[in-house]
């Protein structure tokens, strides 16, 4: 398609009703309104538009047509408005939610990031661990990986969450280091008890394609992922924990990845918000903000086959 302008005549034809209409909105005349149409239909081969004298009607390839470019379009217009206001200070309020531990230790940093690069902007943050409804409770936007069954929710995946084993060096030496599953057995396993439901977080791995459960002991039990990795990190014993968690230590050895063969696959850490029309100018921002800043903390993938987002 060369000339875009033919796409806009028909969009403006269609929701005017008529090319008389359109052509006094976009300063034409209606016969240039008439011909762009008819380009466009001959540029993609197909008929759009049942014409007569006082107005026009879609065909059905020329309904889906015109609702799939509105979209389209409309993303377009928002994107030049994007652009043209990046550089600029953007103000108001953002409020947002975000997980206790993950939010606290891993997204805080990077929002940190975002607010120095919009001074104006004041961000609101909220850490809790629940499923929370955006709309009722009077949020912008969310991160997380729990999420209210709200088909209006349009949600990006950020981040791989997977739950591995990991250990540090200095106990492997002392204790040794499982090659199967079986090896649990005998190991001292940092537990760690859910701060929704205050039961143990249960150790599961991929055995052939089935997701297993092991039973594990150990004498100490925290309740948050971020503290088990700390004590992972000094030597407590087998930890399971997030690689999000794990990620800093890894490519310093300091927490070693095990049975990585058995690695359960993925979940997803999304950014999420309620609507897709009429989103805000900095909702989109640190939309956007997130999905390039991601790319570059982004926790590797164990197991064969996993393809993330999920």
């Amino acid at each position: 398609m060369n000339n875009f302008n033919i796409v806009v005549s028909f969009l403006r034809s269609v929701e005017e009703g008529n090319f008389s209409q359109a052509a006094r909105c976009m300063g034409l005349t209606p016969a240039a309104v008439s011909k762009h149409v008819q380009q466009l239909e001959s540029e993609l081969g197909v008929r759009l538009v049942h014409r007569n004298t006082r107005a026009l009607a879609l065909t059905a390839v020329g309904e889906m047509y015109f609702q799939r470019m509105s979209n389209l379009y409309s993303e377009l217009r928002q994107l030049e408005q994007d652009v043209r206001h990046h550089g600029s200070e953007v103000g108001g309020r953002l409020r947002l939610t975000l997980p206790n531990g993950i939010g606290r230790n891993y997204f805080l940093p990077v929002l940190n990031e975002f607010s120095q690069l919009h001074q104006s902007l004041k961000l609101e943050l909220h850490f809790e661990d629940r499923i929370v409804d955006l709309v009722r409770d009077g949020y912008d936007a969310g991160i997380g990986d729990q999420l209210a069954k709200d088909s209006s929710f349009v949600a990006k995946a950020l981040l791989p969450l997977q739950r591995l084993v990991f250990a540090s060096p200095a106990y492997l030496t002392r204790s040794g280091t499982p090659q199967t599953l079986a090896d649990l057995d005998g190991h001292d396993c940092i537990r760690v008890v859910s701060q929704n439901s205050g039961r143990l977080m249960p150790w599961e791995f991929n055995d052939n394609g089935v997701l297993r459960r092991v039973e594990v002991e150990g004498r100490l039990t925290v309740n948050d992922p971020f503290a088990a990795c700390e004590a992972a990190l000094q030597g407590a014993g087998l930890a399971m924990i997030g690689t999000v968690q794990a990620y800093p230590y890894l490519a310093t050895r300091r927490l070693v990845p095990l049975l990585t063969d058995f690695a359960p696959p993925p979940r997803s850490i999304y950014f999420y918000y309620a609507h897709r029309r009429h989103l805000s100018l900095p909702v989109r921002l640190l939309q956007d903000f997130l999905m390039v800043r991601m790319q570059k903390s982004m926790p590797p993938i164990f197991g064969d086959g996993y393809r993330w987002p999920a």
